[in-house]
């Protein structure tokens, strides 16, 4: 009988043990991801429920009146998601009342559902709002939980924080002075080791630098 409770107990020890190793949100952990809020520019408002994107839809995501959907951006992952942004300024003359909207590196949108993968986005993105334009933007994320599912066409997401996970931190660094071609999933290897809870090591670095190279 005491062998049975002590084995019991070293398994609940070791449940905790592998529970704690993921990062809040990251991996298999039932935590939301940690960081701070994105506050856009004065006048832009991000829509706060974000819709998956099929890219097999010609129509999807597409603004009133394009004749076809905006290119994907974000570098190369299986969250893919449409980002509603809109600028509530009045029209004005030219190219009065125009905003860059910087969506930054290290924003995570957060699944609605448990089953489904979070995303992150390592390379910032510049997009321009005209004053009472609502932009439609596809989106590639990275996924930080890679035993979980990917985007679905019944998956929801809405914006979380821009992570503050000291390896994520330094990731994101280390792409941005970069060029990472559109959909290149480089940064992934650098997010798999993070979800497991371990830091980045430098064969991880040079294994994605040498991605970067090839795909240039």
């Amino acid at each position: 009988m005491r062998t049975q409770i002590l084995a019991a107990l070293l398994l609940a020890v070791a449940s905790a043990a592998h529970a704690q190793s993921y990062p809040p949100g990251w991996g298999d952990s039932t935590q939301l991801p940690t960081g701070t809020p994105w506050i856009p520019p004065a006048g832009i408002v991000v829509e706060k429920q974000i819709m998956p994107y099929n890219m097999f839809d010609e129509d999807d995501c597409k603004e009133e009146g394009a004749k076809s959907a905006r290119p994907l951006i974000g570098h190369g992952g299986m969250v893919q998601i449409c980002m509603v942004i809109r600028n509530t300024n009045p029209r004005g003359r030219g190219d009065e009342g125009i905003i860059d909207v910087i969506i930054p590196a290290g924003l995570i949108v957060i699944s609605e559902r448990s089953s489904d993968q979070h995303g992150i986005l390592l390379v910032k993105q510049v997009v321009q709002v005209r004053p009472g334009q609502k932009v439609q933007l596809p989106m590639s994320l990275i996924c930080m939980n890679s035993s979980k599912d990917h985007t679905s066409l019944e998956s929801r997401y809405r914006l979380g924080p821009i992570t503050d996970h000291p390896e994520a931190r330094k990731l994101i660094a280390f792409l941005a002075d970069k060029r990472v071609p559109v959909n290149n999933a480089a940064g992934s290897s650098g997010v798999g080791r993070i979800q497991r809870g371990k830091p980045i090591d430098q064969l991880t670095y040079d294994t994605m630098a040498s991605e970067l190279e090839r795909d240039l």
